[in-house]
């Protein structure tokens, strides 16, 4: 996918962790757009590339959700934390995947104290 650009020359390879942005969005918008045709059966490397392209510092937000929702549609769990196996051993092997990007928006906000969660149910009413 990223061995010419829009104009037709070659481009150099690049190692992983030199991806820019740029590239980054044009890997997450070819990957997401052809899930449908593996019909739900995913070669065993894609979850693995997925995971890459998620984990990497440089993807902007908007890919990094347009990859998950596309994920989700088509049922590729890249994740590893909804088939089967990983319920029936009650996280003991298995754990569930969580990236810094998945977790709640309330993390930033730091430890909350009885007199500040009365406050910020103030403020909302």
């Amino acid at each position: 996918m990223l061995t010419a650009d829009e104009f037709g020359n070659p481009v150099e390879r690049k190692a992983y962790k030199e991806l820019t942005t740029r590239e980054l969005h044009i890997l997450a918008e070819s990957l997401s757009v052809r899930l449908h045709l593996f019909s739900q059966k995913y070669p065993a490397f894609l979850p693995q590339v997925i995971r890459a392209i998620m984990e990497h510092k440089n993807l902007a937000s908007s890919d990094r959700s347009l990859l998950d929702t596309y994920c989700k549609l088509f049922k590729l769990d890249w994740r590893g934390d909804t088939s089967v196996e990983n319920r029936e051993q009650f996280l003991l092997d298995a754990p569930v995947y969580m990236h810094a990007k998945d977790r709640t928006s309330l993390e930033t906000c730091g430890t909350f104290t009885n007199q500040r969660v009365l406050l910020e149910v103030e403020q909302a009413c």
